[in-house]
């Protein structure tokens, strides 16, 4: 079976990711929380820091998955070896 897939594009320049443990720790520490938001790094840098950021914050939810490939040969080869 052959699956064809389309690569995730990578997020805007001007966006900020976190992962959900960040955001977890934001919404836990509240006031004593500060994101810290670097942008243009290779020309001049700007920090921009943000206290209680995730009560001034909307993120948006992405979900991705994480898979691994298997190739024929290799799940082929290692059917064989068990018989």
């Amino acid at each position: 079976m052959t699956t064809a897939t389309t690569p995730r594009q990578p997020p805007p320049m001007d966006d900020a990711l976190v992962d959900k443990a960040l955001l977890g720790e934001a919404q836990r520490f509240s006031e004593d929380y500060w994101l810290y938001v670097v942008v243009k790094c290779k020309t001049r840098p700007e920090l921009h820091l943000i206290q209680g950021a995730a009560a001034k914050l909307s993120p948006k939810e992405e979900v991705s998955v994480v898979r691994h490939m298997i190739g024929q040969r290799d799940w082929q080869r290692a059917a064989e070896a068990t018989l």
